[in-house]
């Protein structure tokens, strides 16, 4: 959940430099994999406000492409993340853990963004503003990939 602090939780995965005052920290293992072709990898991500203002992650958008150049997408900008809209004072962070399928195999790619609001911001449309999730290589241990 939210907490207090920046923690380390989301290991030596890539990182995305401040925009809006907001840090993305994002790592991804390999679980499985699950014939013909299909790899699944599990990613945690960390979100932390390192912002003046207290901001709300509102949506976000995901693009996997596996090794056959299949693409597999999360559409712009799907509601919240694990069913929560975490709202997020300076200095607080936010964490969680999901999965992805490769059905056409590793190594492939994820990227994408996260959507967020400032709350004390008195023009809704300008308070809304994107978060680039830095690329991720999700690859299996060992594959040689």
């Amino acid at each position: 959940g939210a907490g207090d602090g920046a923690g380390d939780g989301a290991g030596d995965g890539a990182g995305t430099p401040p925009q809006g005052g907001v840090v993305v920290l994002c790592a991804a293992r390999w679980l499985q994999s699950s014939p013909p072709a299909e790899e699944v990898f599990a990613y945690r991500l960390l979100v932390e406000n390192r912002g003046p203002g207290v901001v709300q992650l509102e949506g976000r958008h995901w693009r996997f492409t596996d090794k056959a150049g299949g693409i597999i997408e999360v559409p712009r900008f799907e509601s919240g993340v694990v069913g929560q809209q975490p709202t997020l004072r300076p200095g607080q962070w936010f964490e969680y853990t999901s999965g992805a399928s490769l059905p056409g195999g590793a190594p492939g790619t994820m990227r994408g963004a996260f959507q967020m609001r400032r709350v004390d911001h008195e023009d809704t449309e300008k308070s809304l503003f994107e978060v680039e999730v830095a690329p991720l290589v999700l690859e299996v241990p060992g594959s040689g990939n």
